[in-house]
């Protein structure tokens, strides 16, 4: 939602004229999987019970957890969000990444080719904050609050643009 004092905007059409190719997981990823597991780079540790959620999903080649893998809270019947504990694909747009990307039960941030959560650096990345960013030394929880809670930068840029129109 935008909105404005005085004029209106043709957000519509600033969209259009900024269109992009859809971009993958892949795209956006691919070359972070040989990363060392540290820092920003960190994949989060599950509890036992996630890893073996995660490690389910890759056995039985899943991007969806079935009910009798999930625990009664977050059974179909319950809810409507199957994406908990979903696996990403590879070669599709990830969904949102919200503040909660370091734990598979709060949405579909299992990696799409490594039996793990998403790395800080790969959510980043999917927000399009460029590689250069620092987010100084917070915690993860911090950054994991800043990557989820950022508005793309892409897309601030196409609302400023057409705000300035």
């Amino acid at each position: 939602m935008v909105a404005t004092k005085g004029r209106d905007l043709d957000l519509a059409a600033t969209m259009a004229e900024l269109e992009v190719p859809t971009r993958d997981f892949a795209w956006a990823c691919g070359d972070l999987l040989d990363r060392p597991n540290v820092g920003f780079d960190a994949a989060p540790v599950p509890s036992a019970t996630n890893k073996k959620r995660i490690d389910y999903l890759f056995e039985k080649d899943l991007h969806d957890l079935p009910d009798s893998q999930r625990p009664e809270c977050h059974k179909y019947g319950g809810h409507s969000y199957k994406s908990v504990y979903g696996r990403l694909w590879w070669d599709r747009p990830a969904q949102t990444i919200t503040t909660g990307f370091r734990a598979v039960g709060q949405g579909r941030f299992t990696h799409p080719k490594l039996p793990r959560a998403l790395t800080a650096h790969e959510a980043a990345r999917l927000q399009a904050i460029p590689d250069y960013y620092d987010f100084g030394d917070e915690k993860s929880t911090a950054v994991a609050t800043l990557i989820g809670n950022a508005v793309p930068p892409k897309l601030a840029y196409a609302v400023t643009l057409a705000t300035v129109r």
